[in-house]
């Protein structure tokens, strides 16, 4: 709790689709390669550009495909290779243009009985080393953004988290 509330108010800076993409990938690369987990990207446009804090949204995204590392390490079916998808495209609001971000990946899903409960404090879905703040704090980043972060898709065979952002940055809603 009192880490979200130290987040600091955007930068907000013009940014494209493949940078933010690429270097997000790069971070995570050692990662993923540890655990012998694919990474997928698909872009419909990596050169849409959108106004953000790069840094607070990378963090975002960092941590949203750290949760499926997690999520796939933890997984009871050891045998398939683990799978991690980030897809980008464009997704309109009303007549608001955004950003939108799927992260999907192959991991045992999020448990049913805490869906509701994902963006609450100290809410985790028994990771070992979790502790229930990384998606509070992603929340806060996305609300000054003026943006959603949201579970879109779950089961057994894994989750979807989606984040839209609005692609000006301007505090229009």
């Amino acid at each position: 709790s009192l880490q979200a509330r130290k987040i600091a108010m955007p930068s907000k800076q013009r940014i494209t689709v493949r940078n933010l993409i690429e270097e997000t990938k790069l971070m995570m690369e050692s990662r993923m390669r540890d655990k012998s987990i694919r990474l997928n990207v698909e872009m419909e446009d990596p050169e849409a550009a959108f106004e953000a804090d790069p840094v607070q949204i990378q963090q975002v995204l960092v941590n949203l495909l750290n949760n499926s590392i997690d999520a796939i390490d933890s997984r009871k079916d050891k045998t398939k290779p683990g799978s991690v998808t980030v897809e980008t495209g464009q997704d309109r609001d009303f007549e608001f243009e955004n950003i939108r971000f799927d992260i999907s990946d192959n991991g045992g899903g999020v448990p049913k009985d805490i869906t509701r409960q994902l963006f609450n404090e100290f809410i985790n879905s028994n990771k070992p080393n979790g502790n229930g703040i990384g998606l509070v704090i992603c929340k806060e980043i996305v609300d000054r953004h003026r943006g959603r972060i949201f579970l879109s898709e779950t089961s057994e065979s894994g989750s979807t988290f989606s984040l839209v952002l609005p692609r000006n940055g301007k505090d229009e809603r």
